[in-house]
Parts: structure tokens; sequence; C-alpha cells
């Protein structure tokens, strides 16, 4: 009877050391979310903390991903504000969230292409000049989201934030946001694993062109996948705890 309990208590201490660990996990990413990234070209972390895609320099390109690889077999949502100033009318080119398969060192060309011209990469893109575009592309596009709610070419400051979620059951791609107090919203079916594979880099991306503008991500969330609540694990838990009783008692 003494083992037997003992054996409970392993049990659910693994259990609960494995339910910490992983909001323990997530907890981090989203607190530090530079501490895992690699920067491209021009991009950097700035003395305040941000990240910096271009600066006021003409056809600049930034990119920067993070470290580890993210599942693509896996829900997940993420949320980041971002800052575009430039003193130019209209100000270039613009920025993106972007998802790829080629690894942290990838990064697109200058000018409207926004450094997220990247094989097969999807995203979404803030695209100012006179192409002035929100929303999701694919296949590596820019120029294919949908047209901005409101004329983004004749704002030299552009503040706002997204929220970019995967349901990995649908394969769907869903995006919300706001902009200048403008909402902004899109979605795209897409199976990123069929695309990527299992997994797959994320990060941001940035050009300028003829034009410029100093784009900046002033706060992200990380990549918040879907960790199993704690009652989630309680259940797992009492299903192990059961489990082993009943092996047990075969045993016996």
């Amino acid at each position: 009877m003494k083992k037997r309990a003992g054996n409970i208590v392993k049990t659910s201490f693994i259990v609960s050391a494995i339910a910490a660990g992983l909001i323990a996990q997530a907890q981090l990413a989203a607190a530090n979310p530079w501490n895992d990234m690699t920067t491209v070209g021009t991009a950097a972390i700035t003395s305040s903390g941000n990240l910096q895609l271009t600066t006021d320099g003409n056809s600049e390109t930034g990119a920067a991903w993070q470290n580890t690889p993210v599942s693509t077999l896996q829900s997940f949502t993420t949320t980041f504000s971002f800052s575009l100033i430039s003193t130019a009318n209209p100000q270039a080119d613009g920025i993106a969230f972007v998802m790829q398969g080629q690894g942290k060192g990838a990064i697109g060309d200058a000018g409207g292409y926004i450094g997220a011209d990247i094989s097969k990469a999807v995203g979404s893109e803030i695209h100012t000049w006179y192409n002035n575009q929100v929303g999701f592309f694919q296949n590596g596009s820019p120029y294919t989201a949908k047209s901005a709610p409101f004329n983004m070419a004749v704002n030299n400051s552009l503040i706002g934030t997204e929220t970019v979620s995967y349901n990995a059951a649908s394969n769907l791609l869903t995006m919300t946001g706001n902009i200048n107090g403008n909402s902004v919203s899109d979605s795209l079916g897409v199976n990123l694993d069929a695309l990527f594979g299992s997994t797959m880099y994320v990060g941001f991306t940035g050009g300028t062109g003829g034009s410029y503008s100093d784009q900046e991500i002033t706060d992200w969330s990380g990549i918040n996948a879907a960790v199993p609540e704690p009652a989630t694990m309680l259940l797992l838990g009492a299903g192990l705890i059961g489990l082993g009783g009943t092996v047990r008692r075969k045993r016996a």
C-alpha cells in the first residue's frame, strides 16, 4: 500500500513538473521576445528595446527571426505592436510578420518587396508607399494582400498593433488589428505543415526603396502555442495514475 501511494505521489510530481515547465517556457518567451532572435541586414535591437527593421536610409532591408523553429502542427497566437515614422511623404515601404521555411538567415529584397519575398513565405503585411495594403500575403508575394481600409500613404506616422492566430485543425490564419485608430482584419486558409514541413521560422521583415522610414516593432508577445491548461494536466495525471493502478492489479 505504501509503495502504491509512493508511485502515485511520484507520478503526480512528474506531471506537475511537466506542466510547470511548459507554462514557464511560454512565459519566458513572452517576457523576453528578443532573446531568441537573429537579426539580418539593417535589423537591430535598439537601446530602448525595440526591433528596428529599417532606419532613415534608402533601399534598406532588415529581418529578424526567432532562432527556435515553431511547430506547424500546433495552433498559436502572436501579438505585436509597431511604429512606422518618416518625414518622407509617402513613406516607404512597409513591414511584415512572416512565416517561412528557409532558415534564420533568410532575407528578401528592398523596396516594395519589404524583405518578405522569400520562397513560399506567408505573412501579414503593412504595405505603405502607394501600395496601401494590409493583411495576408502568400507564396512570397507581398503585393497580393488586400487594400487597406484607409489611405496610409498620407500618414507620416503609422502606429498600431496586430494579433495573428493559426488554427492547426482548420488550417486557418486570422488577423485582427488597429492602425491609427482604424480596425483591420483578414483571414487566409493555408496548411503550414504541407507548405513548410513540421516546423517553420517566424519573424519580421521590413524594407525601404527610394523613400525611407524608421520601421520598428515596439512590442512582441512571442509565439504563444496552445499549451495544455493546468486542469488538463491534472486530468492527464489522474489518467496516468489510474493506468498505473490497473497495470499493478493485472500483475498481481
